[in-house]
């Protein structure tokens, strides 16, 4: 086989993977698809907190599942954020939220309806949280 022949095959096999591969576009999210999606998503985790921090108020759920909603939406919300600042903002509400849930789980636990477990958890959630807001500050992400 000459020079010739083997770049003629080494061409025919590279135009044949063009045409077997489908054109990317195919395959690329819009950036609009995955802001509808985002947009969906955090509505529907939104209204999950709602719920599950209803229901923990009046001890239908352990306060530490209302806990699991909010740090769900959280994530979310972190994903779908475009700016530093609005992280910052998200940071600060979720701690915001994690107080609420903290001090109603401690009146739950000293009313004999809930337990130190499901406090605990929250508190060590809430700190958790706490500490990502002030690394996002040393950072310079304010």
């Amino acid at each position: 086989m000459g020079k010739a022949t083997l770049i003629g095959v080494a061409v025919l096999f590279m135009s044949a993977g063009a045409l077997q591969e489908p054109p990317k576009r195919e395959f690329e999210p819009s950036a609009e698809k995955v802001k509808e999606l985002q947009k969906e998503r955090n509505a529907v985790l939104k209204s999950a907190a709602e719920v599950s921090m209803r229901l923990a108020q009046t001890a239908r759920i352990e306060v530490s599942e209302a806990m699991v909603d909010n740090m769900a939406l959280l994530e979310a919300e972190l994903d779908a954020a475009e700016t530093d600042s609005e992280r910052l903002v998200l940071y600060k509400k979720t701690v915001d939220s994690l107080k609420e849930l903290e001090a109603l789980a401690k009146a739950q636990k000293e009313a004999a309806r809930g337990t130190e477990l499901s406090l605990l958890r929250i508190k060590a959630k809430r700190l958790e949280v706490e500490i990502r807001l002030e690394r996002s500050k040393l950072t310079g992400l304010e």
